[in-house]
């Protein structure tokens, strides 16, 4: 009997010990390796032009591709940093590479670098091939629709106004986020309905003063900026200074993309006539009053502390309008970007839109 025991004692530990093998094996091929890019065995997740661009990657790579890798990969980073849903939203990164890579053809051009221009040229048609995959709906038929809805408002004895037209648009039907972009709406409807202008600006007056002063004294270089200042107001709302030194941010962020560009091509002159410009923008730049980031967090964490205080969840989009009404952040010194950029860093978004702190 003991003999018996001890066997069947044995037999149980073996194949409980089998088991565990096994399964700890089949768990082990099961598991997924991990790479930067992380996990391989995951289920390939996006809309299906950027599955086709990652599958790019490895034949790129492979065949040592190396223009075509650098694109990709660039197209690939771009969309680490939102949640990427559908191609259109693709379409718009591949759009935003498109139109930088043209900018840069234009500085090699300058620079006489035939070298650069015809590797800016071969990214160019990398790009294309992608843009060009993806259907879309074409500018003529979203203007079609949004005289249509000016025209249905206008039988209804309705104000066609510009926000009322723009909200229509994007909840059109026949005009779905997955196939059309809401920048491409905005740039339609801004095109059959052009902002009044109403400027305020102090800056805007100056800059035109000193367009006269430049032309007088034969400043090419400051004629130049003041006039690229001028026309990039034209067809937008501007209302006061920050809204100028928007557009001044964006010239000097251009700027610097110039400035780049001309160290990479070994020019030298250029480089010092960007800088130049870079001097001027930074000068009507720190001629705006603006509020100060501190001080833009420090509502922005008051807000967040007076939902805490009542027990209320703390969303993300609540202490955005919150903040963008607060007395002590007037629109007329502060850009919403500004107090977006502030909010992002104390209260980080999810991908399902709520904040990651409660």
């Amino acid at each position: 009997m003991l003999n018996r025991s001890i066997l069947r004692a044995s037999s149980r530990l073996l194949c409980r010990r089998y088991a565990t093998e096994t399964l700890g094996s089949a768990s082990a091929k099961s598991t997924p390796a991990t790479t930067d890019a992380g996990l391989i065995g995951d289920a390939p997740q996006g809309p299906p032009i950027l599955l086709k661009i990652r599958e790019d990657l490895n034949t790129a790579t492979q065949n040592n591709e190396t223009v075509k890798q650098s694109v990709i990969q660039n197209l690939i980073d771009a969309t680490q940093t939102k949640p990427i849903k559908t191609d259109i939203q693709v379409l718009a990164l591949i759009n935003k590479a498109r139109k930088e890579s043209d900018v840069a053809i234009e500085h090699f051009k300058i620079a006489e670098r035939q070298d650069l221009v015809e590797k800016q040229e071969e990214t160019n048609r990398i790009l294309d091939g992608y843009s060009s995959s993806i259907e879309t709906i074409s500018a003529e038929k979203i203007r079609g629709i949004v005289e249509k809805i000016i025209a249905d408002l206008k039988s209804r004895s309705e104000p066609a106004k510009f926000g009322h037209v723009l909200n229509r648009a994007f909840k059109h039907p026949e005009l779905p986020f997955e196939k059309v972009g809401r920048a491409e709406v905005l740039k339609v409807v801004q095109e059959v309905m052009p902002y009044e202008r109403h400027v305020n600006s102090l800056t805007l007056q100056f800059s035109r003063k000193d367009l006269k002063i430049a032309l007088q004294n034969k400043e090419t270089v400051k004629l130049t900026v003041i006039r690229g200042l001028i026309n990039a107001t034209r067809g937008k709302p501007i209302k006061n200074d920050i809204h100028v030194l928007a557009l001044i941010n964006k010239a000097k962020k251009e700027n610097q993309i110039a400035i780049d560009h001309y160290k990479e091509a070994g020019r030298q002159d250029l480089v010092e006539k960007q800088e130049v410009i870079a001097g001027i923008l930074e000068e009507y730049a720190g001629s705006v009053e603006t509020i100060s980031s501190e001080i833009v967090k420090k509502v922005v964490e008051e807000i967040i502390e007076n939902f805490k205080a009542r027990n209320e969840k703390v969303l993300h989009q609540q202490v955005l309008i919150k903040a963008l009404k607060s007395p002590k952040l007037p629109s007329d010194k502060l850009d919403k970007a500004d107090v977006l950029k502030v909010l992002q860093e104390v209260l980080p978004v999810g991908k399902s839109g709520a904040s990651k702190q409660s």
